[in-house]
């Protein structure tokens, strides 16, 4: 009888120690919302310390938003990532944002480094991501 319970606990015990090794930031959401009257290509994706899916240039139609995620995350490495965003008709407009992702005990933190460009980019705060909300401001 206590091989048994041994034997189903076994998977839980090592689930739990897979899940509390993993490291906080890893499937972290960077969702961004084009709030705009126009269409907006993601130009740059970068993320230094970590992956960031999809890391192609992205297309975000106006009215959409397209979510990144972070994974192979690194538990002592901070983590540095880059989206520009660029309006798809003429003048061209440019948003830049710039922000680090850290492995906390508990949870990833999230700071803005800088938001800078020519429309505005309202941050959000969900419960495992981040949402950038693209305004005309």
């Amino acid at each position: 009888m206590k091989n048994l319970k041994l034997l189903s606990l076994t998977p839980l015990l090592l689930y739990g120690t897979v899940f509390a090794a993993s490291p906080k930031c890893d499937n972290f959401q960077i969702n961004i919302q084009n709030n705009l009257a126009d269409d907006l290509v993601v130009s740059t994706i970068r993320l230094v310390g970590a992956e960031i899916q999809p890391k192609t240039i992205e297309h975000i139609a106006h009215g959409t938003s397209q979510v990144f995620t972070v994974n192979n995350s690194n538990e002592n490495v901070p983590m540095t990532g880059e989206f520009t965003l660029h309006t798809i008709s003429l003048p061209m407009k440019t948003i830049k944002i710039t922000y680090t992702l850290d492995n906390k005990a508990t949870f990833c933190e999230h700071t803005d480094i800088a938001t800078e460009g020519d429309y505005s980019a309202i941050k959000s705060r969900p419960v495992g991501g981040v949402t950038y909300t693209i305004v005309n401001q």
